[in-house]
């Protein structure tokens, strides 16, 4: 399960990224905005990145104009047809709406102008209208559809950071613990709440889910022990051999414990995935790691290298005797020693 939780902690990751790139444009054009227009004519190119974005993202309610086509070809033509037709040179309008963002990029470029602000001027003189108006309103759409869309991405990218916290502090728990439990459905009552539809991370909820609802935790399976021992009889059940089985089998467990508390996170990241690798291994992949380990195992220069290698042998020993004992000599040659539990006592 850990490496399905990294996997979509890198997704989630690799999306913000995207996002944040994007997200960066546009608040590039929301800043030049505050301090004028000029961005319009002197930076054609930020104006044409950023709405480019707001489109694909569908916030393309800037493209519709807020006046009329013959009003503004009026207003164009004050300084003259040749004017009037040059400004309309790679801007194609359609039914009140501009085509599309190239036809916009160029049409604001023109339309603030230093030049094009006399023809405003002039109509507004004649007509006893304010010119201004009509600047003010076609920045405005912009400027809406510039802050509704960095409203959502920032709600988004917040989202996505929180999902990260999240699977951070499932994987800083031992596996299957309570604690482990209860942050997998903490995880998943937040994916609810908020509906997020994402594969991966719907995905990686149903497992989580399956998880801990088919499963009973470690801490469970102890209160059961704890349950049976409080009400079974105090004589010796089963043959001496079992016993012993059974008393190696929980020292080893103590010791498992022991060495699992002095690892760090990344270290037991380590000793999880090397242990789903090989219980996932077929016969002749098992064959490849006695012959090579070092492939699947992180460097020697890694900290704590011996004792990721030790703490993996004993745990394989406690869950799969039967994979442990194909791979016994193995662990015993990289770590240099014979891996053992302490003696057991005799007088069982």
């Amino acid at each position: 399960m850990l490496v399905e939780i990294y996997d979509v902690i890198n997704y989630l990751s690799l999306k913000i990224n995207e996002l944040k790139k994007d997200y960066e444009k546009v608040k590039r054009l929301k800043d030049e905005l505050n301090k004028g227009n000029k961005v319009f004519y002197h930076n054609p190119s930020l104006v044409y990145d950023a709405c480019k974005i707001l489109n694909e993202n569908r916030f393309n309610d800037f493209l519709s104009m807020p006046f009329n086509e013959k009003e503004l070809k009026k207003i164009i033509g004050v300084s003259g047809s040749l004017i009037s037709k040059l400004f309309f040179d790679n801007v194609s309008i359609r039914n009140g709406k501009i085509k599309n963002v190239e036809s916009y990029a160029c049409f604001m470029q023109k339309l603030f102008a230093p030049t094009q602000k006399i023809s405003f001027k002039k109509i507004d003189k004649d007509a006893n209208t304010n010119y201004s108006n009509l600047l003010d309103k076609i920045t405005d759409n912009l400027c809406n559809s510039v802050n509704n869309y960095m409203n959502k991405h920032n709600n988004i990218i917040n989202t996505y950071n929180v999902l990260i916290e999240l699977l951070s502090d499932i994987n800083k728990e031992e596996y299957l613990t309570l604690e482990y439990k209860n942050k997998c459905s903490k995880f998943i009552k937040y994916v609810n709440d908020n509906k997020i539809d994402i594969g991966k991370v719907d995905n990686l909820k149903a497992k989580l889910k399956n998880l801990i609802e088919d499963k009973k935790t470690p801490v469970h399976k102890k209160e059961d022990n704890n349950h049976f021992e409080k009400n079974a009889s105090l004589k010796k059940d089963g043959t001496r051999l079992e016993r012993k089985e059974k008393y190696e089998k929980e020292k080893l467990k103590d010791q498992i414990a022991c060495e699992t508390k002095n690892l760090d996170d990344d270290s037991k990241a380590w000793v999880f995935l090397i242990i789903e690798q090989l219980k996932g291994f077929n016969d002749e992949e098992l064959d490849l790691f006695i012959s090579n380990p070092y492939l699947y195992l992180p460097d020697k220069s890694e900290e704590n290298y011996n004792e990721i290698i030790s703490l993996t042998s004993l745990k394989i020993r406690y869950e799969d005797k039967d994979l442990y004992d194909k791979l016994e000599d193995s662990f015993k040659k990289l770590l240099g020693r014979c891996i053992i539990v302490n003696d057991v006592r005799q007088n069982l």
